[in-house]
């Protein structure tokens, strides 16, 4: 079984799954959280993987049939438990969120990509942490400037900047054309510690962006997302 950790509608979830056996994908909702069957270890106790069980898609599974858990999700939001009284969302998202970071950590099975304390799918890293560890990648990055203006101005679509995109999925990555890129591109990726990671150079091969989720993959990248989750 592979887990997709989303929201209902998520198409990137829905497309792989599309790629896979019938039945071998199955969401992992926010809703699931506060269902009965969920049976985890806390502190130094430990729980055999027959007896450890989650609930996903509505039903209870034992945590053994996790192959593997692709995250989609940053953090549960207030939105995901309008169930709970409007003046305990805040406190109830966060407590799924953290209770998400321990079970995700704790996974034997192969997790794309490993949360964070801050974030559920990776680090949270800021730009010109994203642009230092990329130039001691090898990489260039453009320098990172900030200019804030009230109220910021606004750009038309032709304005903006047309930038190449790459996708890095495990030991393997897609666009672009330059092997050197390709390198930089592995390497930031193991040094960000993430199976995934999305990234914007300009016209000069500079980094503009980097980010460890998938907006809109191709189906090259799904089928290596499939495939590292089977490893």
């Amino acid at each position: 079984m592979l887990v997709v950790l989303a929201r209902d509608g998520d198409v990137v979830a829905e497309r792989l799954a599309g790629i896979c056996e019938p039945g071998e994908v199955v969401t992992l909702r926010p809703a699931d959280l506060a269902c009965i069957g969920w049976c985890e270890s806390v502190g130094e106790s430990t729980l055999s993987p027959s007896t450890a069980t989650a609930v996903i898609g509505g039903r209870k599974v034992p945590r053994e049939r996790i192959r593997g858990v692709v995250t989609r999700l940053p953090e549960i939001a207030e939105r995901d438990v309008r169930h709970v009284a409007r003046a305990d969302r805040p406190y109830v998202a966060a407590e799924m969120t953290a209770f998400l970071i321990g079970w995700l950590s704790n996974l034997a099975c192969p997790v794309i990509n490993r949360p964070t304390p801050q974030c559920l799918w990776g680090p949270v890293w800021s730009p010109e942490r994203w642009a230092m560890t990329a130039i001691d990648s090898g990489l260039r990055a453009r320098p990172v400037r900030r200019h804030v203006v009230f109220p910021p101005p606004v750009r038309a679509d032709s304005m903006l900047e047309e930038t190449l995109a790459m996708t890095v999925v495990g030991d393997r990555c897609f666009g672009g054309l330059d092997a050197a890129l390709h390198s930089g591109a592995l390497r930031l990726a193991r040094a960000a510690d993430v199976d995934v990671l999305t990234l914007q150079f300009d016209s000069k091969g500079a980094l503009v962006s980097a980010y460890p989720w998938l907006d809109d993959p191709s189906e090259e990248v799904l089928h290596a997302l499939r495939e590292r989750l089977r490893a």
